[in-house]
């Protein structure tokens, strides 16, 4: 058995003037523009990762204004303006992200074409240190062999380009 009280007082009468008063008083709060107006920031950290944020970063990174409350205070979009506004966006990020993965490419292209450059200078110094003599050809295509100061000049041009390469 429940042992409970249980009152059973009329509610209140509420009038139709307050209920309606509530109600507006509601969809004036819902619809105003008061913190329509949000600042958001876009920056790229050293990763190459874009962050988004409504809080400023430790650098002077340019604010971006978006309006948040111009959706539901103006004329609002048909499925097929939402559609292909959503299409451009996702574009927009699929050019991004294949744009850094071209980049991406590119660096690792540009790491091999280095490594075969430095391995095929290291070679040729190797012969050039190796061979007794070494010349070049004139105007005339005459061989000219090179002096003791040309083949360290020459071998020295070699160094620099295996530091620079590899």
């Amino acid at each position: 058995m429940n042992n409970s009280v249980v009152s059973h007082q009329p509610l209140r009468p509420v009038c139709r003037a307050t209920l309606l008063a509530l109600a507006l008083a509601v969809i004036a709060l819902l619809i105003s523009p008061q913190g329509a107006q949000a600042a958001i920031y876009k920056w790229v950290d050293e990763n190459g990762k874009v962050h988004y944020s409504d809080k400023a970063p430790a650098d002077d990174t340019p604010q971006m204004d978006i309006d948040a409350g111009s959706a539901s205070t103006g004329p609002t979009l048909t499925d097929i303006q939402r559609k292909e506004k959503q299409r451009r966006l996702l574009d927009a990020f699929e050019k991004e992200r294949n744009d850094k993965e071209a980049a991406a490419g590119a660096v690792v292209k540009e790491k091999k074409e280095r490594k075969v450059w430095c391995l095929r200078t290291k070679e040729e110094l190797a012969q050039f240190r190796a061979a007794g003599y070494l010349y070049d050809y004139d105007e005339d295509g005459n061989k000219v062999v090179f002096s003791h100061e040309q083949r360290a000049a020459a071998e020295k041009d070699y160094e620099k380009r295996i530091k620079k390469l590899c």
